[in-house]
């Protein structure tokens, strides 16, 4: 399976200047159930390739068309909405087919086939990420890894123009989907993995807090 991690913090080019220019939304899109695609720069020009692509959707039998078909569109509209290369979105495409490589675009270059992963957008918020990734390698299941190495990403204060929250999305032979998280406020528990279970002596049930200190749960995507 192909998982995709992304923030949902969305800034546009004064976004230092211009604090209502700041946002949330989402970054990555599902082309019909076999494709995916993800962005990170300008959402306004992001979003309208996005468009054009899902309106042409059923015309899309393989990846790398879609690849092709972000750049035939980047380089028509160059001259007139986007004069400078360096201000394009960069994209992330890939297929529900685990046979097919992920195929990145980044600004002005030809799209590149990787087979492992891909990292698009603020490259220290990348160095971050892998920080914490090495910090937690004793994390049994890598998926747990990336997914809390990138929640420590989007809670770091120090990477502003990443923010909001983790949205994952999840590929497999059924298509595409978005996973659902359920959020917790409660009194701090420290738990050693692994996690018992139920049947388990060392199993407890977490407190959502008492009358006085409050607690609430809400669930996103």
């Amino acid at each position: 399976k192909i998982i995709f991690y992304s923030d949902t913090l969305i800034a546009g080019p004064d976004k230092f200047s211009i604090k209502d220019n700041t946002y949330h939304g989402l970054e990555a899109f599902f082309i019909g159930r076999q494709f995916c695609i993800a962005y990170s720069g300008i959402q306004e020009y992001a979003h309208k390739i996005i468009r054009i692509i899902n309106d042409n959707k059923n015309s899309f039998k393989k990846l790398n068309e879609i690849a092709e078909f972000i750049c035939h569109l980047r380089n028509i509209h160059s001259n007139n909405d986007y004069p400078k290369y360096s201000e394009f979105p960069d994209f992330i495409v890939a297929s529900n087919n685990i046979n097919d490589n992920i195929i990145e675009i980044k600004g002005n270059k030809q799209p590149v086939s990787v087979n492992n992963s891909s990292w698009i957008g603020n490259f220290k918020a990348f160095e971050y990420f892998q920080l914490i990734v090495n910090e937690n390698k004793n994390i049994e299941l890598s998926n747990d890894v990336f997914d809390y190495s990138f929640k420590k990403v989007i809670e770091n204060p120090q990477l502003s123009d990443v923010g909001g929250n983790l949205v994952t999305i999840i590929g497999d032979d059924k298509g595409f989907r978005y996973l659902s998280y359920l959020n917790l406020t409660s009194p701090s528990y420290e738990i050693e993995p692994p996690i018992p279970s139920k049947d388990d002596p060392e199993w407890f049930s977490v407190q959502w807090g008492s009358n006085v200190t409050g607690g609430y749960g809400f669930t996103t995507i």
